[in-house]
């Protein structure tokens, strides 16, 4: 245990003040959606130190502008559940607040998401009226038209993506969607659908040329970024096997491997870094090798500077005019990249190459411009953004390119979060079950149904104080999962052998959480006489987890009652740990990012502090089965040894000592 302490003194500190100076920049950055959004539902376009704000602009409306920084806020504001095509397939940044009058800023930015929302559903899918008549693909696409944008064309893959993500984002947000019109989403959601198969279609035809239905074919380019994000969108239908977009991709990734070692070729890091997010997305089994070689190329000083600037556009015009991709989306898709691959290849990768992302963030927030103009409100307003790469100005930011560089930041800080906790775990060596390993508890079964299955007081009336299960939904399960968690502590007690720990690992299989479990032989691993420096390490490292489930098994000895007899006759090296123990427990159950249980065979002995509301939430007695439960133990396992259940008559006349024998015997053959 003495290298938890020397990290957590080192490179813990390191990475902290990292993540801190992330989060200290998110705070600073994010107000900026909040002070200047157009009561029409819509954010503006340019945002000029001194500038005076304009009514009129709010009618120069993009929905693909507008459902892009959407989809970024809603990703922030942690409506980003389990599928994304913009955002990085990584935890959520748990341990981020906003700080000053954040209540406010939360409340906010809320009501401008749900506004933009509102604004999005009402000028989609936009009217064939609108589309230039020279328009190459106006006829083709027809009714199937969602989108449309003067520069990426009909139904982009981009505009695409950012309304998928929408979709899913207010799919759990029952407040969002109480204020929209459900039939108009459905509507819609069914529009996109369609209407990304329609797009592709026709882009097929053209295939591998022109990857958007712009003006003119000649004006798109055989690009990765697009390409990718038609692989994002194919891949979340789920429908067909897409052989020849992956081949083509594979493909890109291969060349522009080649092209990284060979000097003054046409080597492209922007290419590559799309070809192969597209890549993963189609075969998520991709040659892991493959991956180590494209990170490597992109750490090689040689090849490339501190941040990856595209040489091949996506789009060009007769008279010379080109769009290449900007340097926050190639950094946000080498973050997507990581999220894609299985957590061991994606802890190897950062371990390894933390500096390439270190180095980026670090040119990102040197190139923030502040300044104050006058938004719908009175009075100048402060803000901080950024804007493109490939615009010199220093007075000025894009509320588009300050969206996605707040969307790099803020899932950075959230990646480094997740490597410190993968490095204190493995440090610490604590014991841990994945939530896989979980879920194996339930038998095959539901977690939450084995759950309520498990009841000790079977038959009780539903919502008693004595059913334990319904109370631990309501407590703990149903808020977590909405999004919504009240509760973050508890103690359970009851007699040994009554499924205590069980009942935990399939409270985190519920939650498709992981569990890690503390018992007092975590606390002597760095010898008797430095136990207390013990428990400050390992209470250091759990507040540092999130969305995870902490079981501190028989810890007792640490928790004693300090009015008890037993508290005064220690004499070993536990003795008076309660009071230090009282604080650590309280800071635990302050952070609000994790469910910790202190399970115990004798709740008198802790002592009252600890159990006192503020440190735990909620207690439970956890008894063992009643008549009723044992009568369902009995049959079930009549049903599943010898494939017949066992009748209720048969187990009727059985006393209670003669039925816990019966099923220990049977239960041990």
């Amino acid at each position: 245990m003495a290298a938890l302490a020397s990290y957590l003194s080192t490179e813990f500190v390191e990475h902290r003040q990292e993540i801190e100076r992330l989060e200290a920049m998110l705070r600073e950055a994010l107000p900026v959606f909040a002070r200047f959004f157009y009561p029409s539902g819509c954010w503006t376009y340019t945002i000029e130190s001194g500038g005076q704000w304009k009514a009129e602009n709010a009618q120069k409306y993009s929905s693909s502008t507008n459902a892009m920084i959407t989809s970024m806020l809603g990703h922030v504001l942690s409506f980003t559940k389990d599928k994304s095509i913009t955002a990085p397939q990584v935890h959520r940044f748990e341990g981020f607040s906003l700080g000053t009058n954040s209540e406010e800023l939360d409340k906010t930015l809320h009501q401008h998401y749900t506004a933009a929302v509102k604004r999005i559903l009402k000028e989609l899918p936009v009217k064939l009226s609108k589309v230039n008549k020279e328009h190459e693909h106006r006829a083709k696409v027809g009714q199937g038209l969602v989108t449309y944008s003067s520069t990426f064309g009909l139904n982009d893959p981009f505009s695409l993506s950012w309304l998928f993500d929408i979709f899913q984002q207010i799919e759990g947000q029952a407040e969002v969607r109480a204020s929209l019109s459900k039939s108009r989403i459905e509507t819609l959601k069914s529009k996109a659908s369609k209407g990304t198969i329609k797009a592709w279609n026709l882009v097929e035809r053209n295939f591998p040329k022109s990857p958007l239905l712009t003006k003119t074919a000649a004006d798109s380019l055989d690009h990765s970024f697009p390409w990718m994000r038609w692989a994002a969108l194919l891949r979340e239908r789920g429908d067909k096997v897409y052989t020849s977009l992956l081949q083509h991709l594979e493909g890109v990734v291969h060349r522009q491997l080649s092209y990284s070692i060979i000097p003054d070729s046409e080597y492209d890091p922007a290419e590559m870094i799309f070809g192969l997010e597209g890549v993963l997305r189609l075969k998520p089994d991709f040659d892991f090798s493959i991956v180590r070689r494209v990170f490597t190329a992109l750490a090689s000083e040689k090849e490339v500077g501190v941040y990856w600037r595209a040489h091949k556009p996506m789009l060009a015009r007769p008279q010379g005019l080109v769009l290449p991709p900007i340097s926050t989306e190639i950094a946000n898709s080498l973050l997507r990249i990581i999220g894609l691959l299985n957590n061991g290849q994606a802890l190897e990768l950062l371990t390894s190459h933390r500096a390439l992302l270190c180095r980026y963030a670090d040119w990102l927030l040197s190139r923030c411009i502040r300044g104050k103009a006058q938004g719908p409100g009175k009075g100048q307003q402060e803000f901080t953004g950024w804007h493109s790469d490939h615009v010199l100005a220093t007075n000025s930011i894009h509320l588009w390119t300050t969206s996605q560089a707040v969307l790099f930041i803020f899932d950075y800080a959230a990646l480094l979060q997740r490597f410190v906790v993968h490095k204190l775990k493995q440090i610490a060596n604590f014991t841990e079950k994945s939530a896989t390993q979980c879920k194996e508890e339930a038998n095959g079964r539901d977690c939450k149904n084995e759950i309520e299955r498990r009841e000790p007081l079977a038959d009780t009336i539903v919502g008693s104080q004595y059913c334990v299960t319904d109370r631990l939904m309501k407590d703990f399960l149903q808020p977590w999962l909405e999004g919504k968690p009240k509760n973050f502590s508890m103690l359970i007690y009851g007699p040994p052998g009554t499924g205590k720990t069980t009942l935990v690992q399939l409270l985190a299989g519920a939650l498709d959480w992981d569990l890690v479990t503390i018992t007092p032989s975590d606390f002597v691993r760095g010898g008797e006489a430095r136990v207390e420096e013990q428990a400050k390490a390992i209470f250091q490292a759990l507040e540092q987890m999130s969305e995870v489930v902490i079981l501190f098994d028989e810890i007792d000895r640490l928790l004693l009652d300090r009015d008890a007899r037993a508290y005064n006759s220690q004499g070993d090296i536990f003795q008076f740990m309660t009071p230090g123990m009282l604080t650590k427990i309280n800071n635990l159950r302050e952070k609000k990012r994790l469910i910790f249980v202190i399970a115990t065979n004798y709740a008198e002995r802790i002592d009252g502090a600890i159990k006192r509301a503020g440190r735990i939430d909620k207690k439970y007695l956890w008894l063992p089965p009643n008549a009723a439960q044992r009568r369902k133990i009995l049959s079930g396992l009549f049903q599943k040894r010898l494939d017949f259940p066992l009748s209720e008559e048969c187990t009727a006349p059985l006393k209670l000592d003669h039925q816990d024998a019966f099923l220990s015997s049977f239960a041990t053959h």
